[in-house]
């Protein structure tokens, strides 16, 4: 499903495997309802897995979102790789150091100039370019972004000349419905074509004209805070992930309203 010349991907999405409400399947399918060409299996701290029988209905970008000692960071790794574990609590420049020399691509979700905890702020940015090191994106539409962040993130992706990209952060259904990334189609490969669009900061980041699906409520809803602690070991349980989620569902509600 193209449109006129591009891909629509939304590159940082959650599941149950972490902090989200809905199932891997429901996730791809909502996904590819949303008229996504791809999408990025996002959970905090725990790699996506390599194959998926429901990658068949839409292609996956194999990712993670990794908690630093410093904020967030959205790491990508090509299939048929094995990624390593990526500790937590490391500091930036040590957690870009170790995945880059992975060769994998790192960008930066929500800035700390949004209303998220566990963020990156511009300063630490500024020290991991002071190191060396460096990010391939940034996201510049983000659902909870107001016009003003939104004009702050373009302001870094000018000031480091790193790609932009638009994401829904998506934990409740909502995949593709808030904000998503236009890719230029230059193969028959959305994922190797988002890639490239890094590499070359080519990519658009769009505000969807769908409408959203109801978000979790009573069952669900506790569902959705509780997937923080289901399957993931004591050790990577902590606050700043907590407040997230609990931020993230809030907010969601009443933006819903």
């Amino acid at each position: 499903m193209l449109e006129q010349g591009f891909w629509k991907i939304d590159p940082h999405a959650h599941s149950i495997r972490s902090d989200g409400s809905i199932s891997l399947v429901e996730r791809a399918t909502l996904a590819y309802q949303a008229g996504l060409d791809g999408y990025g299996e996002t959970d905090h701290d725990v790699w996506a897995r390599d194959e998926e029988p429901y990658d068949e209905l839409i292609p996956r970008l194999k990712g993670v979102e990794v908690t630093t000692g410093m904020g967030h960071l959205l790491v990508y790794a090509p299939k048929g790789t094995d990624p390593k574990k990526i500790p937590m609590g490391y500091s930036l420049v040590e957690t870009v150091r170790r995945v880059q020399g992975e060769g994998y691509k790192v960008i930066v979700p929500h800035m700390n100039f949004g209303p998220i905890p566990a963020s990156v702020s511009l300063n630490a940015l500024r020290r991991l370019y002071d190191a060396g090191y460096s990010v391939n994106g940034i996201e510049a539409e983000h659902t909870f972004y107001t016009k003003k962040h939104r004009s702050k993130a373009k302001s870094v992706a000018r000031e480091f000349n790193i790609a932009e990209v638009g994401t829904g952060d998506d934990h409740t259904g909502n995949i593709g419905r808030r904000f998503y990334t236009l890719i230029p189609c230059v193969s028959n490969d959305p994922i190797a074509d988002f890639y490239l669009s890094l590499e070359n900061r080519t990519s658009v980041p769009i505000k969807s004209e769908l409408d959203l699906l109801p978000t979790p409520s009573g069952k669900n809803a506790f569902r959705h805070i509780r997937a923080l602690f289901v399957g993931l070991p004591a050790k990577v349980i902590c606050l700043p992930r907590f407040a997230h989620t609990v931020a993230q569902y809030y907010m969601e509600e009443l933006r819903r309203r």
